[in-house]
């Protein structure tokens, strides 16, 4: 009962003995164009009556059909989602048949729950499935032959390490990169950067391994600490000491041996980079 515009519970006397009280549950949802329009579906919630069936009662006064998120323009036929089903069927269909044929095929054989959209919807999928098959199809040595070409044109993309017996490695670093390092860490300054060799595992296919260094001219605001600088990069498949070593001798050609005598080089301990 309701007193002051405030809901009282009111206790029934006498009480009904238990296993006469049959359970009400009512669940509520809102539509989201009207929030006052909303859904109630009430089922017994009852042990010891079993029933699927409930009553779906809606409250509020009807707003109105708005368009689908995904209708264009002032269209006069509503948006309908194509089913999963016929998608699959375009996708292996495509492979095999122009979309036009496609299109027709399956506008005059099936139904009209099972109808593409129209013959835009086959070409993105079309295009979708040849995208993925390009990307898919590449194998290792063709990536490695676009290293080859990177070399030559991207100036990240300094060496491509190829050896007997190990999978090939790609140095990367730039012309700006080695001059910050010899004005940071290899100066004649008592305050020089350490320059810092970390190697990461299970970050992809290949091993990374980095340099890094603080930048003594720059300053966080909040921290006061000189931030931390990436350096050269070694991307490799093996972790051998011949391989780390022709990624030392390529920095250490590019930095100058003058500029090599005063470095303070740090790592993590691991043994391959050390020996």
């Amino acid at each position: 009962m309701r007193l002051s515009n405030k809901r009282h519970l009111v206790e029934i006397k006498p009480q009904p003995e238990s296993s006469k009280i049959v359970k009400i549950a009512m669940t509520y949802s809102k539509l989201k164009a009207s929030p006052k329009y909303r859904r109630r579906v009430s089922r017994i919630a009852c042990d010891k009556i079993i029933s699927d069936a409930m009553v779906v009662e809606y409250i509020g006064n009807f707003p109105g059909h708005t368009s689908h998120a995904n209708s264009k323009g002032n269209t006069v036929q509503n948006y309908i989602r194509v089913q999963p089903t016929v998608i699959d069927t375009i996708k292996n269909a495509v492979t095999t048949e122009n979309s036009s044929s496609i299109y027709r095929r399956l506008g005059e054989s099936a139904d009209f729950n099972e109808q593409p959209r129209n013959l835009k919807q086959i070409y993105n999928i079309k295009s979708a499935v040849k995208s993925n098959i390009s990307c898919t199809s590449k194998n290792f040595s063709e990536n490695i032959a676009s290293v080859e070409n990177m070399v030559l044109s991207h100036p990240f993309v300094q060496e491509l390490v190829i050896s007997k017996g190990n999978v090939p490695s790609i140095i990367l670093y730039t012309e700006f990169q080695m001059r910050d390092i010899a004005q940071q860490c290899a100066s004649s300054d008592d305050d020089v950067s350490v320059l810092a060799i970390y190697k990461t595992f299970n970050l992809g296919d290949l091993y990374v391994t980095i340099f890094s260094y603080k930048q003594k001219f720059l300053i966080r605001c909040k921290s006061g600490e000189n931030p931390i600088f990436m350096g050269p990069i070694l991307l490799h498949g093996t972790s051998t000491a011949e391989i780390f070593g022709k990624f030392f001798w390529k920095i250490r050609e590019d930095l100058g041996i003058n500029n090599c005598k005063n470095l303070v080089i740090g790592s993590d301990g691991y043994q391959k980079c050390i020996s």
